[in-house]
């Protein structure tokens, strides 16, 4: 085996005939290019690379054509114009409100199902509160029952004050189990001024606050006057409400001259949706052998405010002159004949 340098050690393996005929690749043209930043970089004559060229992409990009495929034309696209870019952005802004919209109205379905849910826990808790509160006035009643050997006359004083502070009739008709302890308080011929028996008495309330309005009655005063007797300094508010005004007034009219009923309407129509303040006391008398009330008499002074409020005494004599209820504030029996006696 021969070698020589200047000659590659397999040189034998291949023939000069195919060694003459392969020939050096040359470079694509994409490789050819010389970069804009690379300005100064210089190609020399007899480079491999004669087809250098920079690349303009103002002059060597050719316009965009598409075939109508209605026409089969060639057209230019050439930039979009302005009504096209601000149709695109209307797009934009419509897409996103209706997203905004639509995130709005299912924050305000939640909302509004947290209320509901909300409400009807209420409702439930209130039912509770009042089962409850029911609950507790019962026993309360039925302790005061079982203990009626040590009742003393402050007792029913003040459980009276507190029963009817706000007259009587409420709309689901809790108080009326309340009545427990002064029905057992209160003698069977309890004299209470115009009527007798404590049944009388709780119709005379639970009238008096069907009439009126907004009833408020509280004790100011208590004075004990003897041992089995106390007066207690009392104040009622009401409001003159249509239905007191055409049952307690207007129901019976006015028996004289028709000027006078004219102006019978006119002095009741003034009382409309007026409060009145009046003072008045309350005599309580007890027998302490029975341990029971025996007299509960009420005053009342509806003159003073009536005069504040029309004016002269006249107006008041032709407002009481045939109604169902007396200065003194206590309602008439004709007034109690159209309301069930209460048990």
């Amino acid at each position: 085996m021969s070698s020589d340098v200047l000659h590659p050690p397999n040189f034998q393996s291949l023939g000069q005939d195919v060694i003459a005929c392969v020939l050096q690749r040359a470079r694509t043209r994409k490789h050819s290019f010389v970069s804009a930043t690379n300005k100064n970089t210089m190609v020399p004559r007899n480079s491999v690379f004669p087809c250098a060229h920079k690349f303009d992409p103002v002059t060597d990009v050719e316009p965009i054509r598409v075939v109508n495929p209605t026409t089969h034309t060639r057209k230019v696209l050439g930039r979009p114009s302005r009504f096209r870019v601000d149709l695109s952005t209307n797009k934009r802004q419509d897409l996103v409100e209706a997203i905004h919209r639509e995130r709005h109205r299912k924050s305000q379905e939640r909302y509004r199902l947290r209320q509901k849910a909300l409400m009807e826990n209420l409702h439930k808790c209130n039912g509770k509160l009042r089962d409850e509160i029911q609950y507790l006035r019962t026993r309360r009643n039925k302790l005061f029952i079982g203990n009626a050997p040590h009742i003393t006359m402050h007792d029913v004083v003040t459980e009276y004050f507190r029963v009817f502070r706000r007259g009587f009739i409420e709309p689901d008709g809790s108080r009326v189990a309340e009545l427990d302890f002064l029905r057992l308080c209160m003698a069977p011929d309890l004299d209470a001024g115009t009527m007798s028996g404590f049944e009388a008495l709780a119709r005379t309330w639970g009238v008096f606050s069907h009439l009126f309005g907004d009833v408020r009655f509280q004790c100011e005063q208590v004075q004990q006057i003897t041992e089995n007797s106390l007066v207690a300094r009392t104040t009622t508010s009401f409001t003159f409400s249509k239905r007191s005004v055409d049952e307690v007034f207007l129901c019976n009219g006015f028996r004289g001259r028709p000027a006078n009923q004219k102006r019978l309407t006119r002095i009741a129509g003034k009382l409309l949706g007026e409060q009145l303040v009046v003072s008045g006391t309350v005599r309580f008398s007890w027998d302490n052998s029975t341990k029971r009330m025996v007299g509960l008499i009420s005053h009342a002074d509806m003159l003073s405010p009536l005069l504040k409020l029309l004016g002269n005494v006249e107006d008041i004599s032709i407002l009481f002159s045939n109604a169902s209820m007396t200065v003194e504030c206590n309602l008439l029996e004709d007034c109690f004949s159209r309301y069930p006696l209460y048990h």
